[in-house]
């Protein structure tokens, strides 16, 4: 790209891309670099600067922060690109509210992405998930369903098979969240078999440790203990995990340990301890 003089936002979306695959490898301080090579651009975007960083942090649990700096973010040079921008910036803003448990202010954000176009089926399912279940928190259980009916409505429509992933985990957390196991159970299963054929980690370990606490809090310690031993390969990958889903993985092997009686006293406090520590990072 430098040597064929593509355009400077050409060339960060690139880095951008490269910066996102180093950040899912769990190479965070190259990931940064990456990111930080954009200024060497001559006449980089600095919005398309904001917005990598943005997601940076996002990843990097610093949820806060990266609400910070998308708030503080300049609008596109490009006027024709407002829109594209619009539309997106709203998508990274849920994602991070979700992170935050922000409900109140999930509703509107989620509002917001959906009135923005239609750019992106994912997107769209995403924020229909999000918004029925903040809407079910609310006790707006009518909102809720057809919130979710809307959700996988627009989930049929995503047919990149990673995308759909993506949709699929989303929908069973969302689901679960809201209080309908059953479906939550059979979409995390569905998402469980797209996943491992595409070797799909980061959101085949959160459906993993979905069906652990579906498992536990039905009192099948065993079925349980299956998916939690499954979730331990992926974490033995060295990959970048989501945060939370982490915490519920050494909450819940403590908790299953202390259940059948297993393992060390140390080992259970170990497992304990990493669970607070990794809560005590999270921003």
């Amino acid at each position: 790209y430098k040597r064929a003089n593509a355009a400077p936002k050409s060339m960060q979306n690139v880095l951008r891309h490269i910066a996102f695959s180093e950040l899912l490898r769990n190479n965070f301080e190259e990931a940064e670099g990456l990111i930080e090579e954009m200024l060497n651009i001559p006449g980089f975007d600095a919005y398309e600067y904001a917005i990598a960083k943005a997601e940076y942090r996002l990843y990097a649990g610093d949820y806060h922060g990266a609400l910070t700096l998308l708030d503080k973010a300049p609008k596109p040079v490009e006027e024709d690109y407002l829109f594209v921008a619009d539309f997106f910036d709203n998508d990274l803003r849920l994602r991070i509210l979700w992170q935050l448990c922000d409900f109140a202010a999930l509703v509107p954000g989620a509002k917001l992405l959906l009135d923005a176009g239609s750019l992106s089926q994912r997107s769209l399912s995403q924020a229909q998930a999000m918004l029925a279940a903040a809407l079910a928190f609310s006790g707006n259980k009518d909102a809720s369903g057809a919130a979710f009916m809307q959700a996988e409505y627009y989930a049929d429509q995503v047919h990149n098979d990673y995308d759909r992933i993506e949709v699929l985990k989303t929908l069973s957390i969302c689901h679960y969240m809201a209080g309908n196991r059953r479906k939550a159970e059979s979409l995390a299963h569905e998402t469980l078999v797209s996943g491992l054929r595409h070797s799909s980690y980061y959101p085949v370990f959160s459906v993993l440790v979905l069906l652990v606490e579906l498992a536990f809090g039905k009192g099948r310690h065993e079925e349980a203990e299956f998916f939690l031993a499954e979730a331990s390969y992926c974490l033995a990958t060295g990959l970048h995990l989501p945060d939370k889903d982490a915490i519920l993985y050494y909450y819940y092997s403590a908790r299953l340990d202390a259940e059948n009686k297993a393992g060390s006293y140390d080992g259970k406090r170990v497992k304990a301890s990493i669970a607070l520590n990794l809560m005590e990072a999270e921003k």
